[in-house]
């Protein structure tokens, strides 16, 4: 096979690939759901991307999952927490998005930017 040859089959490849895999790929970190937040027009995106930041070690790079069952153990433990009625109500926002997501709801979630050439 010549070079040409080469390019045009990888090419094909990965344009018949590309359209095929992309949307199949789900959010898996809270920066993902930042960005539907933010594609949606949610108003309380910046709270989001707080609140990420202040409660998780790893920022906006924890999985959905993880934040989920943490802020389950948290709300659940609010009061011998100290935590203010303030920070409850946003703690449960937040939660209330990622179970969301995690049912399915990828409102906003558009990850396909281009089309495969």
């Amino acid at each position: 096979m010549n070079a040409e040859a080469r390019i045009q089959t990888r090419d094909g490849l990965i344009s018949a690939l590309k359209p095929g895999l992309l949307p199949k790929a789900k959010p898996t970190l809270l920066r993902d759901v930042l960005r539907m937040k933010r594609a949606r027009g949610d108003a309380d995106a910046d709270q989001f991307k707080t609140l990420a930041r202040l409660e998780f070690a790893s920022r906006l790079d924890a999985t959905i999952e993880g934040a989920a069952w943490a802020l389950r153990q948290w709300i659940a433990k609010a009061e011998k927490l100290g935590w203010s009625d303030v920070q409850q109500a946003r703690a449960e926002a937040m939660l209330a998005d990622l179970d969301r997501v995690l049912a399915g709801d990828l409102t906003g979630w558009a990850i396909v930017k281009t089309e495969a050439a």
